[in-house]
């Protein structure tokens, strides 16, 4: 099956079909080594809400994923440029990222949604760990559709969906409270705090540089502890030693965690400045 469009001959490989009115075919172009996605729409209201918002993309050249989209026979093709990669998801639930890494994937995942000037209706889409692929330690996506989601969701949705991102990269660290930082950006997240995406890109970068040391320190006071404890079972010391010595170990485990909860964040106010770049890339 071919399907000729954006003066290109879209041989289809495979098709998966989502639903009775929603597929996904994996397409290759005649001739060239580059494979694509492309959403098929065929039910008529789905069709009508969403022509508009892609139509309205198609001068976005800095999102560089993005095709284009056609209309046949009053169905809807939107087309994306197929990335490859290992999904995030997959890579959490081995858990064979350090903290590092992952602070470094959320960096990234916000740079690219911030400098391709995404509209909140996509980047609710893809802020999904089954739709970010890592490969050679590079953020991609992964481009299929919910239809269960509202087509114009507002800011709030957005910091939502931020906030579940950030709780699946950092689950433990979340747990243990173990950076101050990362408390207060997941805090203003679920109380709609950011008022846009760059917003959120700044609370982020806050956090950049702060969190391993954070995280350092809370480590090294918790595996101090461990080591004690494990001294006086070797020692074979009495039971009730050993009990004691856990009623502190759990005390002091509070004390530390409510600590770092209760570091004050130096307010950062920046006034008067133009962003053109993040890191390497620039703004158009």
């Amino acid at each position: 099956m071919v399907i000729r469009a954006l003066n290109e001959d879209f041989d289809v490989i495979h098709i998966k079909q989502i639903s009775e009115e929603y597929a996904v075919l994996q397409c290759r172009i005649f001739g060239k080594q580059e494979d694509y996605t492309v959403l098929h729409f065929k039910k008529a209201e789905t069709v009508k809400r969403l022509l508009p918002l892609f139509y309205s993309l198609q001068e976005n050249i800095e999102f560089e994923d993005f095709k284009g989209c056609f209309s046949r026979e009053e169905e809807l093709y939107i087309v994306f440029r197929k990335r490859q990669g290992i999904s995030l998801a997959e890579q959490l639930a081995g858990k064979t990222l350090s903290l590092e890494q992952r602070i470094r994937i959320g960096k990234q995942i916000l740079e690219k949604l911030l400098l391709w000037r995404l509209p909140n209706f996509i980047i609710c889409q893809l802020l999904d760990v089954t739709r970010i692929l890592i490969r050679d330690n590079n953020v991609e996506f992964a481009y299929d559709w919910d239809i269960s989601m509202e087509e114009n969701p507002s800011m709030a949705m957005v910091n939502q969906r931020m906030a579940e991102l950030l709780m699946a990269l950092f689950q433990e660290e979340a747990e243990h409270a173990i950076s101050s930082r990362l408390m207060k950006l997941l805090d203003d997240l679920q109380q709609d705090v950011p008022a846009d995406f760059f917003a959120i890109y700044e609370a982020y970068s806050g956090l950049y540089d702060v969190m391993p040391e954070e995280a350092g320190k809370y480590v090294s006071g918790f595996q101090k502890l461990k080591n004690n404890l494990s001294m006086l079972v070797k020692r074979g010391e009495s039971l009730m030693k050993i009990v004691l010595f856990l009623a502190v170990y759990f005390a002091a485990v509070f004390l530390l965690v409510q600590e770092i909860k209760q570091q004050d964040v130096p307010e950062e106010k920046t006034e008067g400045i133009i962003y053109e770049t993040i890191g390497t890339l620039r703004i158009k």
